[in-house]
């Protein structure tokens, strides 16, 4: 029996059924009310207490909504079993990251999507009236209630992420590379649109039944959105920026330039012809092209911003 199983048991008055997942910031398991036999999914906090009482906090405000009408999981109670943090929820059936999974990626139709991104964008509006931000939108994230008798009823749970809008300006990269908005990659200030942004990118999924950006890369990311959306505003560039990486500003054979260096995990990847210097390689807003990062220690001039 491992340690969790045996201090829940002890000390929760829950026996353990099954082990159901792992997340950023714990473990869920599913447990048994031994008092009134309900049934509840238990996440057990494996990160520090700071990350810990930010969650807690946002599902006591979040905890004001009601939880069938607005599409988000139940939290019934915190409590501390030796020296883990435990928060008990509702028990849901499965994700729609699971629902794919068992379709092997075959996409959703009109009609199932439809339904699905209604009770997203209530689950939204509600959060958005009591001035929180989910941050943490994915297939993951978003649970079917009951598939057999309530099929795409869904509900949105994992707030591990969630913040304040008023504390938009977070240096932690947050959201899955495949939904995470550009003003995330951009160390841009937050809003509520990081959710919205994460619909569409949910919505495109299901009904493709492939991711329409990239995951695995910020480079490769970075160059899928510039390809299909064009280059963020001047506006957006030259705003206060918190990301690992960096916008630069240059001067090039007498033209003024806008350059991203962003880190490049798989230098096989690059188009042909392109060279990286280290492990980086830039991005031009003159064309979406890759240009090598020692141009930077060539005779033209760079601003970092």
């Amino acid at each position: 029996m491992t340690r969790w199983k045996r201090v829940l048991i002890l000390s929760a008055d829950l026996t353990v059924m099954d082990f159901q997942g792992e997340g950023t910031y714990g473990q869920v398991i599913k447990c048994s009310n031994l008092h009134t036999s309900e049934v509840v999914a238990v996440k057990i906090h494996k990160q520090d207490q700071q990350s810990f009482m930010r969650e807690l906090k946002v599902l006591e405000v979040v905890r004001a909504l009601d939880p069938d009408k607005m599409n988000i999981v139940r939290f019934i109670e915190y409590f501390r079993s030796g020296s883990l943090h435990c928060m008990a929820f509702e028990m849901l059936d499965r994700s729609l990251c699971d629902l794919m999974d068992e379709r092997n990626g075959l996409p959703l139709s009109l009609n199932e999507i439809r339904p699905v991104t209604h009770q997203l964008l209530v689950a939204l509006e509600a959060l958005n009236n009591i001035g929180i931000m989910h941050r943490d939108l994915k297939l993951d994230n978003i649970m079917l209630v009951n598939h057999k008798y309530e099929p795409f009823r869904i509900k949105v749970i994992d707030f591990g992420f969630a913040l304040p809008i008023w504390q938009g300006m977070d240096p932690e990269i947050i959201q899955n590379l495949s939904v995470r908005a550009p003003e995330v990659n951009l160390g841009l200030p937050l809003s509520e649109a990081v959710d919205m942004w994460s619909v569409g990118c949910i919505m495109a999924h299901l009904y493709f039944g492939y991711s329409l950006f990239p995951f695995k890369c910020v480079y490769n990311w970075m160059e899928t959105m510039l390809c299909l959306l064009g280059w963020p505003s001047h506006e957006m560039l030259i705003a206060e920026s918190l990301c690992p990486w960096h916008c630069r500003l240059c001067t090039y054979m007498c033209t003024a330039v806008w350059f991203i260096l962003l880190p490049v995990c798989n230098k096989e990847n690059l188009t042909s012809g392109t060279s990286a210097k280290g492990n980086y390689c830039c991005i031009t807003i003159s064309e979406v092209s890759h240009v090598t990062s020692g141009l930077h220690g060539s005779s033209e001039t760079c601003y970092d911003v």
